[in-house]
């Protein structure tokens, strides 16, 4: 069993088995169920600096929302306003786009991130080629919008996002609110549950 001496934040997995974990400046990986922890990347200094190099020796500040598929680690620099993006092949860090107060993420079937801009109170979708769209939130902190288009909506401080394999989106809304919201494939918002 793999022991840590650190606090552990948002885990997620790959098709392969592997285990991807962070901690407030550093992700380690678990390959397929060896129990073997092998550090990825983070110096362990807080800080923002290193891409385009080793992933590490680069500075992290509070990883989170992990997403791994095709060779690559996704994540969202929290204390850093970007998500970067980590070669598990090379060991290449790089940024992928700023994103104001960045948490939860998943990757669509076509390679699009979908990234929770927390601070701004909107979900966002990063394409392949890097572009970056809103697909819900207008920005303000309250709960409505239900049954109309996402982009009209207003989502509270989304804190996760999942992917299911028809492209429907739930959200969770984090805080206060405590909904978890379901973007349809067409783009309309509903509340799948309420606290």
């Amino acid at each position: 069993m793999a022991r840590l001496d650190a606090d552990v934040g948002t885990v997620a997995t790959d098709a392969s088995g592997t285990v991807f974990f962070a901690t407030s400046t550093r992700i380690f990986r678990i390959v397929g169920g060896t129990g073997l922890v092998e550090h990825i990347a983070g110096s362990g200094i807080v800080g923002n600096g290193g891409d385009g190099g080793p992933a590490l020796a680069a500075q992290l500040d509070a990883p989170h929302g992990l997403a791994a598929a095709g060779g690559a680690l996704f994540f969202s620099d929290g204390g850093n306003d970007r998500v970067r993006r980590i070669d598990l092949v090379t060991g290449i860090i790089t940024g992928v786009a700023p994103i104001v107060g960045p948490a939860g993420l998943a990757l669509g079937a076509d390679g699009s991130l979908f990234v929770c801009e927390a601070r701004a109170n909107r979900l966002l979708r990063i394409d392949p080629f890097g572009a970056v769209t809103v697909v819900a939130g207008t920005g303000t902190r309250r709960s409505t919008g239900d049954g109309g288009p996402a982009t009209a909506a207003a989502i509270d401080t989304p804190t996760d996002v999942a992917v299911a394999a028809d492209g429907t989106l739930y959200v969770l809304e984090g805080f206060a609110s405590g909904r978890i919201r379901r973007i349809d494939p067409a783009g309309r918002i509903g509340t799948l549950m309420r606290r």
